[in-house]
């Protein structure tokens, strides 16, 4: 059975938020003020939402049978579009 790329996801918040809680020493964590613990939990979350947009594409891509995502096929087409439409003009004159 294959475990979607969310689950996958929950999996490294989780190990991530684990590991770098682990690795502060508890009367630390105790001692911390507001403004740095907030800092730190954005911190956190900016990078796990980094590493997110990381994994899901690289998995789009891995699944892709072209190579490219479903975004680039779109902007293709859409380029291919547009030159047929500028060789037509360009032939008009």
């Amino acid at each position: 059975m294959r475990l979607s790329i969310s689950v996958y996801l929950v999996v490294f918040n989780e190990i991530i938020i684990g590991v770098l809680l682990q690795q502060l020493p508890s009367d630390l964590i105790a001692m911390i003020d507001p403004v740095t613990a907030i800092g730190l939990v954005s911190w956190i979350l900016t990078f796990v939402g980094a590493a997110e947009k990381i994994l899901k594409l690289s998995w789009t891509l891995y699944n892709s049978a072209e190579g490219y995502s479903e975004e680039t096929q779109i902007r293709l087409e859409l380029a291919d579009s547009l030159n047929s439409i500028s060789n037509r003009i360009v032939l008009a004159h």
